[in-house]
């Protein structure tokens, strides 16, 4: 039989972890209900829990998802107890507006590789309006409308891969060849050197570690902590997404 003391010492742990859980639903329930965004409509389920935008996060279906939900209320919805949605084009130009007052939330920085801010992931308004300036220029129509040669030869090599292609096999894989030509293009204009992807007409290393590193940007984004930690088990999968993110950042230095 247990001493009393024993007995009294797990009561009293048993009685503070009691006091602990009902603290915090009660903190819950009260932000919940007093939460400023109360008011803006979406399924009951939004206020209490992201649960089930987190699922169709995970699950690729977030597009469809929050397009039913703006199909039954309206063109701003509560998603989630800390979020809304928004579906209006005439609200596009004051939130992403220079200076605007809606601000980037720290998803950014989830999602980006390594730990340097760049002008998408940072949430520093002072660091993002002074790398914007530095794009102003190369970004300009002006600008821009030098680059036609660069881009249109790279349309007319996708043209010509297509064509043979479809000339040797009878069929052709477009999607494979517009891919191929975007991201030449974009390391074209980028880096000032093409991928190449076209004329060797497969993914090269660059390609394949991006897509592997992206298909995990929901469990990237969602358990921030895990991947983390997840970095040190040695099972394959996740040391080869490792070596991917490693083999990117050196890129990013190199260039």
């Amino acid at each position: 039989m247990e001493s009393p003391d024993i007995l009294s010492g797990s009561f009293l742990i048993s009685c503070w972890l009691i006091c602990i859980l009902g603290g915090v639903l009660l903190n819950t329930i009260y932000r919940r209900l007093t939460n400023s965004l109360s008011h803006i409509p979406g399924p009951e389920i939004s206020k209490w829990t992201e649960a089930i935008y987190t699922y169709n996060w995970l699950n690729g279906t977030i597009p469809m998802y929050v397009h039913q939900l703006h199909e039954k209320y309206g063109p701003v919805v509560r998603i989630a107890p800390d979020q809304v949605d928004i579906c209006d084009a005439s609200a596009v130009k004051e939130i992403h507006k220079t200076n605007s007052r809606f601000a980037k939330t720290v998803f950014y920085r989830k999602i980006s590789i390594g730990d340097l801010p760049t002008t998408f992931s940072t949430t520093d308004k002072d660091f993002h309006t002074h790398h914007r300036r530095l794009l102003a220029s190369p970004i300009s129509d002006s600008s821009l409308t030098r680059l036609k040669p660069i881009i249109a030869n790279r349309i007319r090599i996708a043209v010509d891969k297509i064509t043979m292609e479809l000339t040797d096999h009878g069929v052709t894989d477009v999607f494979k060849w517009w891919l191929f030509m975007a991201t030449d293009i974009i390391g074209e204009l980028t880096f000032g050197d093409s991928f190449r992807m076209l004329e060797i007409g497969k993914k090269n290393q660059y390609s394949l570690d991006m897509e592997r590193l992206i298909s995990l940007q929901p469990f990237r984004t969602t358990f921030p902590v895990l991947v983390k930690i997840a970095r040190y088990i040695p099972v394959p999968i996740i040391k080869n997404t490792a070596k991917s993110e490693k083999r990117l950042k050196t890129c990013h230095s190199v260039r």
